[in-house]
């Protein structure tokens, strides 16, 4: 019984790794062309940030959510992309 429950939770597991692994294998650019082409493009090591890449899928889904801009702006800030959490959070006015 314990052995089902196992190879179970390692199926379901090993299902989602794909997607806990985008930010390291996707190419950014082509995954947030339309963020980018809002607020503008970032380096990509900074969009390969866990963080970072969070609050882009989040303006994605909903671009005009200034709350994820100003947490995408943190976000860079504590990556150490200052310009680039500046220049994020000026172009989204």
């Amino acid at each position: 019984m314990l052995r089902r429950y196992c190879a179970a939770a390692l199926l379901l597991f090993a299902a989602q790794a794909p997607a806990i692994a985008g930010y390291q294998d996707e190419n950014p650019d082509q995954v947030f062309s339309t963020v980018y082409e809002r607020l503008g493009a970032l380096p990509v090591r900074a969009a390969r940030d866990p963080n970072v890449w969070l609050r882009l899928e989040e303006l994605k889904r909903e671009p005009c959510d200034q709350k994820s801009i100003g947490d995408l702006a943190l976000a860079l800030d504590k990556a150490g992309y200052r310009r680039e959490a500046a220049n994020g959070s000026t172009n989204s006015s």
